[in-house]
Order: structure tokens, then C-alpha cells, then sequence
């Protein structure tokens, strides 16, 4: 099948990347448009919750939820209006260049200059057919510039070629350069490319003058979104944290221009594939002298260097092939997009994490297919290693640009990096195998080419769609994970039976109670297997991989009826537990045994033998436990559902095993392996669908762990929220109230009395947090003292008794004054 070009896949990269810029700075400015507070912060702090508290197990986790709700009106206008100029802005640019091209340059009609038109118009019009355009262009003459070039310009429903004075004059002369000067632009026009490298054009000018000078403007002077713009700004802010959104916004606008300049280079390559293809000369430049670049104006530039094209002219399948640039830019901009999307929709109403895993794996499964695709069309080698190494690394780097990510309280670094670094090693074999099986596709029918893909998207979504809830990966080990490890070696302590048990149930159970969803994780990593060896027909030896898996499955059942012969197997549930876990410990042996001899006819056939010994393994943990077993052993959740582990460790294992050693394909195919693959399939769909009960288990969780918020962190959400506006405002009444007593204005000392009692008032539903506990005292005491001190001044004073009856009153301001500058100073460093 015909693999689509790039140009429009590119094209996709940069509307996305132009969104999430325009949505990320109008966020900005709706949270910041003549406010002294950010409001997701003041929300947090009116619902006493922190961004620590990702479980949703926080007494105040619903009132922050409704108090996120009302504010998305406000952020739902400002980020439409935003787009809404983008959208006009780049349309009016799209349809205005080629009028100022067409002045700019002084271009006129090669028809209206009849000498020039009488020499070329012949051959122009015979170029125009042999290029096979549907819509043949109006060519334009450039009078003034003397290079021999050309350029294609215009809208879909006007195309236009412009013609060099130069390259004119070159037609005389050398009619073979003249005529691939003219295809390679008629080449844009059939290709279709010339619509959508203007609105390129448009799209990135807009993004520059209507996202991101405005928010340069505002990052250089912050009072312009205050209620008083022409202050002299603060940049005291502009330092370590306060420089992550404005680093992200210049990064992503880095991206969006790489994607840009991409979508310039492709189109070229792919015109030069057509020229090479029309001419038949893989050299249709020689002649022609190229102007020398600085590496600078190289590296910037919309054409490709000149290695890189020659390459394309020697092998147009080369402009097929996808990039890793281009990859990496697509990655980045769906690990932008969806969470950024997801963000504004669990703020509209509560949300389900499943529905980010499906929308998130939807368009990543997307970016696979067409990667493997045009890696297969395009005759990538090695699998699409390079390819499938952009989208991992894209994926990362999309985690580390998006700003809510960076602003989270994260602890222990360690456990992020790793969880980000297994997803990404996953995300390289996972494209690598959908390149694998576009390869195995070759001529197949149109229903295998839709079927295939649709197991992609569930292979995706199986294996990777716990990639945007990985960024809470420290979290869950600290919360989860590090109690629960604790638990299983008390368990182990306790059980006292074979050495090397607590290693054993750890490993056991720690992918037992990450697999949160066993029948989509079983399905996913089956199709690994079942996909390759459907689509290689009766060369899949099938038959041979499943034998081998029941031959080791013989010796996983010896060694299950081994364990359970020791003493102290299973007298009780900690001990069954146990247990459960050196059985499934004997079939993940089993598993690499099998996988091993069975990768010498390739990798499907590896991971089909230790599928079956899974299988198997699932049938004798079951028997051994639910039917008529020991007194107590139904009660192990690992021995009840085997199949929420299996699947991943046989995986795990043969892909090790594939990694030391390099399989052989030798050996006859057998004549049926369809029906080989049906059995195993419909038994593994049965085992995956249903599991016995174990009511009376041990619990494989501990109680999750509170949450450790850092106090700076805590005392800046709390800033941020309202709780600076409110230490200005009750300096401010403060400050006024000496000035009314050095003055001696009794009603100026009431006044500001009942300022000072209202900015009591205005403070106290902003307690600061507990974590910052000098600071909430001092806070504490200057609101207690002002409520206390403003009281008895106020009351003294209508009372008619003269300021000095309130000398009670003057000393709990005073106090306050003294409390509210020991605050200030812990802030202020």
C-alpha cells in the first residue's frame, strides 16, 4: 500500500504545538488578568489540600474541586478568544502572501512579456503535462533576480510558478537544467504540498505575533496584567522556579519551529523523488552552482543540505521513510496536547484516569501506525530503530516541557526517572514490533492492513497507557510501593520458610498490584505474539512454539507438587501467600526455559512457548489451590489470579533471553498453525475473563503512607493563593494606623482601626500551612493581635474616652506589626 507523505503528518505536529502554546499563555493570563492572586492556588488553599495529594483522599479534595470549577468560564474565554485571533491571524497571513509576494517582488505575467513567453511556453506547457498537474499554474516572471530558481507559491485554488530571470536566460542554454529547475516545482504542485507549506508560513508568523510577543511583553514587564500596568516591575520572581513557565513556553516555541523548518525540508525531498522518477537522472542539478551557507543559516534553513538531498535524488523511497526529528516533534506535541486537554476537562467535572489511558493511547497508537507504516513502504532497517527511538525520546521530552509536571512537589527523583526509562525502552520495542508486523504485511488486502492496525492501538494502549499517570511515579512509591515492600518482608520474617522468600514475594507481587488491568494487559501482550505468527501464514511455526511450552509446563507441574511437599507449605495465609509466590517463581523459570528453546525459530515463537507455560501454569496454581487444597490456601490472591502477572513476566523474560542470544530460524513450518493459534487463543481468553475468589486474603497493600508536602513549596502555594495579598493588606492598614496616631486624628485612628479589624477579617479563611509552622505563628499572632487590638480600639473610641483608654488596643497592633514583619522576613529571606 501507498504510504502517506510527511508534509501533512508534519503539518499536524505544528497545529498541535501552535495550540498548547496558545492555550498555555492565554492560561497565563486569564489566572493572572487583574488579579493579585493565581486562583488554582487560592483554591488549594481554601480547601486546605496540596498538590502532594494526588490520591484523592484529602478532606478538602472536593470543595477544591468545585472551587476549580468556577473557574472555567473565565479560562474556557480567554483560551477560545486566544485561539480564535490565532485561526484569523493565520488565515489572513495564508491569503494575503502570495498578493505581497506577487508586489513585494514586482512579479509580472510571463504571458504579458511576449519574447520571453515565445521562447519557453512550449516547453513550460509540455513540462506542465508531463508532470501530469490537474490545475495547470499561472507562471510569474521575476525580472530582477538572476539566479537560475524557481519558486511555487499560491493558494489551493490559484497555484502560481515563479520563474527567475536567471533560470530564463538558463533555457537557451541548458535545456536539462531549465527543465528540472521546473519540475522539481511543478513537483510541489503534484504533490499537493504548496497549501499546506503557506499555511505553515502563516501559522508560525501568527504564533509569533500573537502568542509569543504578547508574553514576552509580559514576561519582561509583569504589571502590565496587573491593575496597575505602568508600575516598575518586580523581577525578584524571574529566578529558579519562577523561571519554569516562561522556559517551557520559549522551549515548546523552540519545537514548534523545528517543526516548522521540517515541514519546509520534507516538501523538497519528496519534490525531488518526483524529478528523479520523471527524469530518470539521479543528478538533475550537476550543472547547477549552489550558493554557500554559514553552518548558522544552514541549520536554519528551509532547504534541505545538500548531502541529504542527493540521498533522496540516489533513493526516493528515503523521503517516505519517517524521521526521527520528525517523530520526536509528534510525540512531544501528543504528550502536550492530551494532559494540557485532560487538565481543562477534569476541572469541568470529575474525571476518570481511564479516559486520559484511552485518548492518550489513541493518538500515540496513531503516530505508531504511521510510523511503522512508511517504516515498512520506505524500507527503514533495523526494525524502525530509529524511528521508534524518536518517540521515546519525544515522549520524554513532552513530560519534561510541560510546566504542571515540573511544578509538582516531586520526592525521590530516583523512582521517576526509572519509571520514565522502562516506559520509554517499552515504547522503542513497541514500535519496533509494529514495524515488524507493517513488514510481514507486504501486499496484504486492505482488512488486514485495518486489523493489524487495530491491534496496534490496543498493544499501545496495553502496554504504554500508563504513561501520563507515570509522573506521580515517586509519589506512588513513597505513598504505595516502599509500605507495601515493608509489609511483604514482614510477611516473609513472619513465614520463616525458605531462604530468600521476602526477595521472592517482592518480585512476585510488585507487578501483581501494578498491572491495574489484567484482561487489557493479557490481551495486549498476546497480540505480540498472535499478530506475527497470523500474518506470516504457514511459515509461523506455531505447533513447535506450543510444544515446547507444554514439554517445560511437564516441569513446572513436578516443581509445584515439589513446593507443596516441603514443610510448612501452607498452614495458614501469610504461609499461602508465600507459597503462591515460590509457585509462580517455578513457572517464570519454566517460562524463560521454554522461551529460550523456542526462540531459535524467531521471537513470536519465544513468546508463544512461554505463554503456554503461563497458561498452564494458571491451571495448576488453580488446581492446587482451589480444589481440595490445605485448610485456608483458596485464599491467595496471587494463586487466584495468575494471569495478572504471567503475561508480563514471560514477556520480560524471552525479550531478555532475545537480547544474549541470536535466534535461528531453522526447522520445517507445520501445516496448521492457525489452528494452533486458535486453541491457545480461545483458552487464554477464557483464563484472562474469569479467576476463582479469595475473599479471605492477606492484603498485598499497605495502608498508603500520608502525604510529605515540602513546607516551601506549601508556604509558596499558600502566597500565591491569597495569602500575600493579605499580608500586603494588613501592612497596609497597619502602616495607616501609626500614621492616624503620630498624627493625633481621632477619626483617622477609628477608620483605620476598622480597616485593620476588616483585614483581620479578610485573612482568616487563608491559614497558612502546617507545614510551615514558624511562619503560620507568627501569621496567627499578627491576625489574632489585629482582630483583638482593632477591637478595643474601635470600641474605646466611639465610647468618647480619647486615645488614651485604648492604649490596651494600641499594644496588640503594635504586637501585630511585630508579628507581621518577623512573617515578612521569613518570606523575604
Amino acid at each position: 500500500m501507498r504510504a502517506p507523505a510527511g508534509t501533512a503528518f508534519r503539518f499536524g505536529t505544528l497545529v498541535a504545538l501552535a495550540v498548547v502554546l496558545a492555550a498555555q499563555v492565554a492560561g497565563q493570563f486569564a489566572g493572572t488578568w487583574r488579579q493579585d492572586v493565581l486562583p488554582s492556588a487560592r483554591c488549594q488553599v481554601l480547601a486546605g489540600v496540596s498538590p502532594a495529594d494526588w490520591l484523592g483522599d484529602a478532606p478538602g479534595q472536593a470543595a477544591y474541586a468545585e472551587c476549580e470549577s468556577t473557574l472555567v468560564g473565565t479560562r474556557l474565554a480567554w483560551t477560545a478568544g486566544w485561539l480564535a485571533v490565532l485561526a484569523v491571524v493565520a488565515l489572513a497571513v495564508y491569503l494575503l502572501l502570495p498578493r505581497w509576494r506577487v508586489r513585494r517582488d514586482r512579479l509580472v505575467p510571463l504571458r504579458s512579456v511576449a519574447p520571453v513567453w515565445q521562447e519557453v511556453g512550449a516547453t513550460l506547457e509540455a513540462l506542465v503535462a508531463r508532470a501530469g498537474v490537474r490545475r495547470a499554474p499561472e507562471f510569474l516572471l521575476d525580472p530582477v533576480r538572476p539566479t537560475a530558481g524557481g519558486l511555487a507559491f499560491g493558494t489551493r485554488g490559484r497555484p502560481r510558478v515563479c520563474l527567475d530571470r536567471g533560470l530564463v536566460q538558463l533555457h537557451g542554454r541548458d535545456r536539462a537544467s531549465f527543465e528540472a529547475v521546473v519540475l522539481h516545482e511543478l513537483a510541489h504542485l503534484r504533490h499537493g504540498d504548496v497549501p499546506t507549506t503557506y499555511a505553515t508560513i502563516a501559522l508560525w508568523r501568527a504564533v509569533l505575533a500573537v502568542v509569543l510577543v504578547p508574553y514576552l511583553a509580559v514576561f519582561l514587564h509583569p504589571p502590565l496584567t496587573t491593575a496597575d500596568p505602568w508600575r516598575l516591575p518586580d523581577w525578584s520572581a524571574l529566578t529558579g522556579i519562577g523561571l519554569v513557565i516562561p522556559g517551557t513556553v520559549l522551549a515548546i516555541t523552540g519545537f514548534a519551529f523545528a517543526a516548522r523548518t521540517s515541514i519546509l525540508r520534507a516538501r523538497e525531498l519528496h519534490a525531488d523523488a518526483l524529478v528523479a522518477r520523471w527524469t530518470g537522472d539521479t543528478e538533475p542539478y550537476r550543472a547547477l552552482v549552489e550558493r554557500p551557507r554559514g553552518r548558522l543559516r544552514a541549520l536554519l534553513a528551509p532547504h534541505p543540505p545538500t548531502p541529504v538531498r542527493a540521498a533522496a535524488l540516489l533513493d526516493p523511497r528515503a523521503a517516505t521513510r519517517p524521521g526521527w526529528w520528525e517523530v520526536a516533534l509528534a510525540a512531544l506535541a501528543v504528550q502536550l496536547l492530551v494532559p494540557m486537554v485532560w487538565t481543562f476537562l477534569v476541572s469541568v467535572r470529575e474525571g476518570d484516569t481511564r479516559v486520559l489511558r484511552l485518548g492518550w493511547s489513541l493518538l500515540v497508537g496513531v503516530l505508531v501506525c504511521v510510523v511503522a507504516w512508511r517504516a515498512a513502504v520506505g524500507g527503514s532497517a533495523r526494525l524502525g530503530l530509529k524511528p521508534a527511538s524518536g518517540l521515546a525520546v519525544g515522549l520524554l521530552v513532552g513530560t519534561l516541557a510541560d510546566f504542571r509536571v515540573l511544578l509538582l512537589p516531586h520526592r525521590g527523583l530516583w523512582a521517576l526517572v526509572l519509571a520514565h526509562v522502562l516506559l520509554a525502552v517499552t515504547a522503542v520495542l513497541v514500535c519496533c514490533w509494529a514495524v515488524w508486523c507493517a513488514r510481514l504485511l507486504s501486499s496484504a488486502r486492505p482488512l488486514v492492513w485495518a486489523l493489524t492496525g487495530v491491534a496496534v492501538l490496543f498493544v499501545v494502549h496495553a502496554c504504554l497507557g500508563s504513561w501520563p499517570e507515570a509522573v506521580v511515579a515517586d509519589q506512588v512509591y513513597e505513598r504505595l510501593v516502599a509500605p507495601s515492600v515493608r509489609h511483604w518482608r514482614d510477611v516473609a520474617a513472619a513465614v520463616d520458610w525458605l531462604p530468600g522468600s521476602a526477595a521472592v514475594l517482592t518480585g512476585a507481587t510488585l507487578p501483581f498490584v501494578l498491572t491495574t488491568d489484567r484482561v487489557v494487559s493479557g490481551i495486549g501482550l498476546a497480540l505480540l505474539w498472535l499478530v506475527p505468527l497470523l500474518l506470516a501464514g504457514r511459515r509461523a511455526p506455531a505447533g513447535f512454539a506450543a510444544l515446547t511450552g507444554l514439554c517445560a509446563s511437564a516441569a513446572v507441574v513436578v516443581a509445584v507438587l515439589g513446593l507443596r511437599l516441603l514443610p510448612h507449605a501452607a498452614t495458614g495465609p501469610d504461609q499461602v501467600l508465600v507459597l503462591s509466590a515460590w509457585e509462580l517463581a517455578a513457572v517464570v523459570v519454566g517460562q524463560a526455559a521454554a522461551g529460550a528453546v523456542a526462540l531459535r525459530r524467531g521471537l513470536a515463537p519465544g513468546l508463544l512457548a512461554a505463554w503456554v507455560v503461563g497458561l498452564v501454569g494458571c491451571g495448576v496454581l488453580w488446581a492446587a489451590h482451589f480444589l481440595g487444597g490445605p485448610a485456608g490456601s483458596g485464599d491467595s490472591v496471587l494463586a487466584a489470579r495468575p494471569l495478572q502477572l504471567l503475561p508480563f513476566t514471560g514477556t520480560v523474560v524471552v525479550l531478555l533471553a532475545a537480547a544474549l542470544r541470536r535466534s535461528r530460524r531453522a526447522g520445517a513450518a507445520p501445516r496448521r498453525p492457525v489452528f494452533v493459534l486458535g486453541v491457545v487463543a480461545v483458552v487464554s481468553v477464557l483464563a484472562l475473563s474469569w479467576w476463582p475468589k479469595a475473599p479471605a486474603s492477606t492484603a498485598l497493600l499497605a495502608e498508603p503512607a500520608p502525604p510529605v508536602v515540602d513546607a516551601d513549596s506549601a508556604l509558596d502555594t499558600w502566597l500565591q493563593g491569597g495569602g500575600f495579598a493579605a499580608m500586603q493588606s494588613a501592612a497596609t492598614t497597619l502602616v495607616t494606623y501609626s500614621d492616624a496616631v503620630r498624627a493625633g486624628q481621632l477619626d483617622g485612628i477609628v477608620s483605620a482601626c476598622v480597616d485593620v479589624a476588616a483585614a483581620a477579617s479578610r485573612a482568616r479563611p487563608y491559614p497558612p500551612p502546617e507545614q510551615a509552622r514558624e511562619f503560620r505563628d507568627h501569621w496567627s499572632a499578627a491576625v489574632a493581635a489585629m482582630a483583638s487590638g482593632a477591637g478595643k480600639c474601635v470600641r474605646s473610641l466611639r465610647a468618647g474616652a480619647g486615645p488614651d483608654v485604648a492604649r490596651d488596643g494600641a499594644l496588640d497592633l503594635n504586637r501585630a506589626s511585630d508579628e507581621l514583619v518577623a512573617a515578612f522576613r521569613m518570606i523575604t529571606g
